[in-house]
């Protein structure tokens, strides 16, 4: 089992990530920015593994809990100089849209998600496709462009500490 996270193949529409990520963090050949959320389940019986198919011309945004890859850039921890600053300021532009992705996922739309709401009694690979699910009716919520619903009050959630840039490419889950 696996939750795949399936990446754009035609040419054009590979360009249209890398130009709408371009625009929005200044960082070339973008596509995507990647991070995980908790969400309350069931301990697993058994190990999963979640996977994300990569190809040579694809860079995904990481936060520093992932390892630096030639398809993953991840923040500079210490940085010496100003452009390294500047980097990590674009990097962490180019990450709000994951981030935002979530809140909204978790505390607006569909908050048996959140911790708030309790664990989910189903089996690790039925939570994973519960989690896609969400992911799908989120990503037609956008396109059709519905009103985000309230998000509920959570202060020591990570999620909601990410106020939505102007220059969002979507929040688009997944």
């Amino acid at each position: 089992m696996g939750i795949r996270c399936r990446l754009p193949t035609q040419p054009q529409s590979l360009l249209q990530m890398k130009r709408d990520f371009y625009r929005k963090c200044s960082l070339p050949n973008i596509v995507g920015a990647i991070d995980g959320t908790l969400v309350p389940i069931v301990a697993p019986s058994e190990n999963e593994e979640d996977y994300l198919e990569h190809h040579e011309e694809m860079i995904l945004l990481g936060d520093s809990g992932y390892v630096l890859k030639r398809y993953l850039l991840t923040p500079i921890a210490v940085h010496r100089n100003e452009q390294e600053q500047q980097y990590n300021r674009r990097h962490r532009q180019g990450r709000l849209c994951i981030e935002r992705a979530f809140g909204l996922l978790k505390t607006s739309r569909f908050r048996c998600l959140h911790k708030t709401g309790g664990i989910l009694p189903l089996t690790p690979q039925k939570c994973a496709s519960m989690f896609m699910a969400c992911c799908r009716f989120h990503n037609l919520c956008m396109q059709n462009g519905l009103p985000e619903p309230p998000a509920i009050d959570e202060e020591e959630d990570h999620d909601l500490a990410v106020a939505a840039p102007d220059n969002n490419v979507g929040g688009v889950a997944v």
